[in-house]
C-alpha cells in the first residue's frame, strides 16, 4: 500500500507540473533576442534604459512593446516600433497544457513574439548630395517618354 501511495503522489506531482506549463513558454521562453542593425553601422540605439551601438542585440521580454530610437550624426533620427505578436506555439496548448497552459503562456509573455524579430534600418543623410526631387516640364516629359518607348521596342 505505501508503494501505491508513492506512485500516486509522483503521478499527481507530474500532472500538476504539466498543467502549470504552457507550450509557448516552454518552446520560446519569456524573452527574445532582437538584432537592430543600420546602414551605415555605428548608430546609437536607445531602447528603454539601454543604449547600444549598431549592430546591437537586445534581449527583450516578450510581454512588452518597445520603441527604439536610432540616431547618428549626419543622419535623420528614426524610430522603430517593436510590437507583440502571437506566438504560434500557443496552439500546442490544444494538445498539451489546455487552459492552464494558455494562462501560463499569457501571464509569462510566452504567448507573444516581438515583431519585427530583427530590424535593419537604412539611415537617411541630412545632407543632400543629389537632387531628391526632379521637376519635369511637359516638353521634357514627352521627350523622356519617347526615349523610354524607343528603348523598350529594341
Amino acid at each position: 500500500m505505501p508503494n501505491n501511495a508513492i506512485k500516486l503522489t509522483v503521478l499527481l506531482c507530474a500532472i500538476i507540473v504539466f498543467l502549470q506549463t504552457g507550450c509557448a513558454t516552454i518552446m520560446s521562453g519569456t524573452s527574445q533576442e532582437v538584432l537592430i542593425s543600420t546602414e551605415p553601422s555605428g548608430a546609437t540605439v536607445v531602447l528603454n534604459d539601454m543604449t547600444m551601438e549598431t549592430p546591437a542585440k537586445f534581449t527583450l521580454k516578450r510581454s512588452e512593446t518597445y520603441v527604439a530610437e536610432i540616431s547618428k550624426p549626419g543622419y535623420h533620427t528614426t524610430q522603430v516600433k517593436l510590437e507583440k505578436s502571437m506566438n504560434g506555439w500557443i496552439f500546442g496548448n490544444i494538445v498539451f497544457g489546455g487552459i492552464p497552459g494558455l494562462v501560463v503562456d499569457y501571464i509569462s509573455g510566452g504567448a507573444n513574439n516581438i515583431s519585427p524579430g530583427d530590424a535593419h534600418i537604412n539611415l537617411v543623410s541630412t545632407t543632400i548630395d543629389e537632387p531628391s526631387m526632379i521637376i519635369w516640364d511637359a516638353q521634357s516629359l514627352k521627350e523622356e517618354a519617347k526615349k523610354t518607348s524607343a528603348l523598350t521596342k529594341e
